[in-house]
């Protein structure tokens, strides 16, 4: 009897198995979080968070690899603070000189949040790491740009040239797809080039932050010692007076001093002599 009803079973369990894989793959697509899953909550400032919307799997990246999701949104203080639920156990620690911008993934500006997760600095507690529940502040996020926002920043002169130029390159462009690859292909080494510039560029300013905070810290040390100051001015002005007062001895002095080194010279010269014959002796 067991043999008659084994199709029908067979096809109940596969039905089942079924229900259960796509089941499975619905509570994934849903983002639901099981308990063992680690999860850290950090938050960010914006200037504003525009068409950013929780609940619909607005994804944070790393390098284009997906690394959490936009958990929130709220209103703090005039600004847009974006809660961000980081999931992955690929992206290491998060530190406070992270960088943050906003993205449109798709022409429905729909959002995600692009990260640099930052480097450690020492001279911050935990080397800079954030935890679970801090907040990177408005001074290192950028929200997203739109181009209506750059065309309204333009004056009135401009815009018309914008528009000649624009309507002008369609015509101009078009069938020259071919000319055009070819043209920013030639265009490579130039922009490799100007990106080592403008490395140099921004290593310098790294150096000119370092000397400025140095002189500063330097300036700190001479204030508070103001009178050793004062006397090291003192003792200097005494110096050059006593040297100004001595300027004839001083000039006859280095007016003697080539033939002294002349004569200094030629003694050392035929004291060589006795100094070779005087060795043996010295010797013994």
């Amino acid at each position: 009897m067991l043999k008659m009803y084994a199709p029908y079973l067979a096809a109940l369990a596969g039905m089942i198995l079924l229900s259960l894989a796509v089941s499975l793959y619905v509570v994934v697509h849903q983002r639901l979080r099981f308990p063992w899953q680690h999860e850290t909550r950090i938050y960010a400032e914006f200037e504003n968070a525009q068409s950013v919307t929780p609940g619909q799997g607005q994804s944070v990246n790393v390098a284009g690899v997906q690394v959490g999701e936009i958990g929130g949104v709220e209103l703090e203080n005039g600004r847009a603070v974006v809660l961000m639920k980081l999931t992955s156990d690929d992206l290491g620690p998060v530190y406070r000189n992270a960088r943050l911008q906003l993205r449109p993934k798709t022409g429905l500006n729909d959002m995600a949040i692009e990260m640099d997760p930052g480097r450690p600095d020492g001279s911050l507690p935990h080397r800079g790491r954030l935890e679970d529940g801090d907040t990177i502040p408005i001074e290192n996020t950028r929200p997203n740009v739109n181009p209506d926002q750059v065309l309204a920043s333009l004056d009135a002169d401009t815009r018309p040239y914008l528009e000649a130029f624009v309507n002008a390159g369609g015509p101009g462009l078009h069938g020259r797809g071919g000319d055009l690859r070819r043209v920013l292909r030639a265009t490579q080494p130039t922009l490799a080039q100007t990106q080592q510039v403008a490395g140099a560029i921004a290593d310098r300013r790294e150096k000119v932050k370092r000397l400025v905070s140095n002189l500063r810290v330097l300036s700190e040390a001479a204030a508070s010692k103001d009178q050793e100051l004062a006397s090291l001015v003192d003792a200097s002005s005494a110096v050059f007076t006593t040297l100004g007062n001595r300027d004839a001895e001083l000039k006859a002095a280095i007016e003697r001093l080539p033939g002294a080194l002349h004569a200094t010279r030629t003694a050392l010269h035929a004291t060589r002599g006795l100094a070779v014959d005087a060795l043996p002796a010295l010797r013994r």
